[in-house]
């Protein structure tokens, strides 16, 4: 794998200036260090390398074991739900391709609603657990030969495009196997987030398998320069349990940012916050109030651009 250091991911610009470092040890190859491009402004990260890496995405392996029950979350099918029931009026077709599908949840989905959907997956776990419950997904990425252009009415792109090193011919591609009319649906972490601006180092965002850190303004930069995809909508939603205990409890914040930790204790707290933010997400859907009260947080969040996702829906002419 070729070494790019101080490369932008984004535009190949050679400039960049330090950000911050992330202190990693095992079972993680290196420490993470995130440098901005003077010429774009794009965050990435410093030694990235390209072609993937698999060990980065074993995380799958052990959830082998699990049933459908035990892995899928009820409230992702509502969020689903949701969204095709919003773009479906913009679509001539249903025919989607879900791009870095990992457990295939989003697939699951779709085919229940009798869309002819297809995922691809580049982890040898993931494509393992989708085939176990026998999910169309297979092992590929979007410059598979088998895929062919013009031919999908919807791309997901959930949670991709951070890990992606060849940005450019990436957002060609995508562009290339939409058919005319055909929607982009994007999200991905937003580095102008309250939650990298409260948590620093510690967001859990900031990792060896994030390549690129956007910000709405250098998400849209990318795809406006790359392609002729116009842009539907953008924009930023939610804050996560961390950041909101960082900002209840202020003498946290005095706990350094650049703490070291073993790569196995990081990956425990991630997990255990994404349990914590899933049972809090449940107790909000029980209550009206409740919801009420995230959709004002959601709308002010995505007012300032400081929500910690940003999410994107971009059309082909």
């Amino acid at each position: 794998m070729s070494n790019v250091e101080n490369c932008c991911v984004a535009c190949g610009n050679a400039h960049s200036v330090f950000v911050l470092q992330k202190m990693l040890g095992k079972p993680f190859p290196r420490n993470v260090m995130l440098k901005r491009c003077e010429e774009c402004q794009t965050v990435f990260l410093a030694d990235w390398q390209k072609g993937f890496i698999d060990e980065l995405y074993d995380y799958y392996a052990p959830r082998i074991e699990l049933e459908r029950r035990d892995l899928y979350n009820a409230l992702n099918d509502s969020r689903y739900s949701q969204l095709l029931g919003e773009i479906s009026h913009l679509l001539s077709g249903k025919k989607i391709l879900d791009v870095g599908c990992g457990e295939g949840q989003f697939v699951d989905f779709a085919m229940r609603r009798s869309w002819e959907v297809l995922g691809i997956e580049l982890s040898d776990s993931a494509v393992a657990l989708c085939e176990k419950f026998g999910l169309p997904v297979k092992k590929a990425d979007v410059f598979d030969r088998g895929l062919h252009q013009a031919s999908f009415d919807m791309i997901m792109l959930s949670e991709v495009i951070e890990h992606v090193p060849n940005l450019i011919d990436f957002v060609k591609r995508l562009e290339q196997l939409l058919a005319k009319g055909g929607v982009l649906y994007l999200t991905t972490p937003n580095f102008n987030s309250l939650d990298r601006r409260v948590l620093g180092a510690d967001w859990r965002v900031i990792h060896p398998e994030h390549i690129t850190y956007f910000t709405p303004r250098t998400l849209s930069r990318l795809v406006a320069t790359t392609s002729k995809l116009e842009q539907i909508f953008l924009r930023t939603r939610n804050i996560s349990l961390p950041a909101l205990r960082r900002l209840i409890s202020p003498i946290s914040l005095f706990r350094p940012s650049t703490e070291k930790r073993t790569g196995e204790e990081s990956v425990s707290l991630n997990d255990k916050s994404r349990l914590d933010e899933q049972r809090l997400r449940a107790s909000i859907e029980k209550s009206g109030v409740m919801i009420r009260l995230k959709g004002m947080m959601n709308d002010t969040l995505d007012r300032l651009s400081l929500g910690s996702t940003i999410v994107a829906l971009y059309r082909k002419p």
